[in-house]
């Protein structure tokens, strides 16, 4: 996950171990349904920024985050309550790295 900061990425989905493929779908579609219900919001966002100050950059990066955040918790709650128990344990194994944390990383694998 660090490699994948350090070459540019503002974020990086990782999991801590393997994970069961079902878990893995699971996870993806749900972040990914939840974070593309976000998109027009953030494609309005992204083209009203591209006329602002340093300042109103800023707050679409913030936006911008917070829509990956929110997707990546509401991800996680799906496992979190999936009927089955392996994809419940599971997780806790995802993890969300992002770039403006780098410098806090250098404990994780």
């Amino acid at each position: 996950g660090r490699i994948i900061l350090q070459c540019g990425a503002l974020f990086a989905l990782v999991a801590l171990g393997p994970l069961r493929d079902a878990t893995a779908r699971v996870f993806t579609a749900h972040f990914y349904t939840y974070l593309l219900a976000a998109w027009p919001r953030l494609r309005l966002a992204h083209r009203a920024g591209m006329d602002l100050d340093l300042e109103g950059q800023r707050c679409h990066q913030q936006r911008l985050s917070a829509s990956v955040r929110a997707a990546f918790e509401s991800a996680k709650d799906s496992l979190r309550e999936a009927s089955r128990a392996g994809m419940r344990a599971e997780a806790d194994k995802l993890i969300m790295l992002e770039a403006s944390n780098l410098s806090t990383l250098s404990d994780l694998p």
